[in-house]
């Protein structure tokens, strides 16, 4: 099954799309907004709340985690995990200008249990700009 949001179109002001949550990157909250940010490189908003989402069985289902306050993140997209930073990324070689999801600290261990059941494949070659764990 899937879940699908109704958001805002940053490209048509004014209209309303869905979108899958599957295509989603990582979901994060901003002054009582959600921002999806999707695998196309588009910012979707939408008006419900976080803790609207948090409850949602299908979000539970889907590979989203909860990894600081703000944002979901989708451990299907994650390429990349930078420890020293706190942070994922969504390519196998990020650099200064990739999209970047913020990891707290308390969920640093989550993302190494994942890396160490092999749920995740990440790239393990150190870049200029991270330092990829």
């Amino acid at each position: 099954m899937t879940l699908l949001a109704l958001v805002k179109d940053p490209d048509l002001p004014g209209q309303l799309t869905n979108i899958s949550l599957e295509d989603c990157l990582y979901i994060e909250t901003n002054k009582r907004v959600i921002l999806y940010h999707h695998k196309n490189g588009k910012t979707y908003s939408s008006v419900s709340m976080l803790a609207d989402l948090m409850e949602s069985d299908f979000i539970k289902e889907m590979t989203f985690a909860r990894m600081d306050n703000s944002n979901f993140v989708n451990l299907s997209k994650v390429k990349a995990f930078d420890s020293h930073e706190g942070c994922v990324f969504f390519e196998s070689n990020p650099d200064n200008y990739s999209k970047r999801a913020n990891i707290a600290q308390k969920n640093f261990s989550k993302m190494r249990q994942e890396l160490e059941q092999g749920k995740l494949q990440l790239n393990t070659r150190e870049t200029n700009s991270t330092n990829v764990t």
